[in-house]
């Protein structure tokens, strides 16, 4: 009951470890229908897909978040 939409993947300058360094960056935009499912669960959804996207490969975290 939901619309996942992505912005285009473009280098775009971040701080990491204090330092300004070029990555690559896209947006995430959850669309939902509230009478289907609630906020806190949708928003949920949206940190996994985030930290699996910045992790992958690596083993979760034990609370499966």
């Amino acid at each position: 009951v939901f619309i996942l939409g992505t912005g285009k993947l473009a280098d775009r300058v971040v701080v990491k470890d204090g330092e300004m360094v070029i990555a690559p960056i896209t947006q995430f935009f959850l669309s939902f229908d509230h009478r289907g499912v609630d906020g806190a669960p949708a928003s949920r959804l949206l940190r996994r897909i985030k930290y699996h996207l910045e992790h992958y490969g690596e083993v979760p975290p034990p609370n499966g978040d």
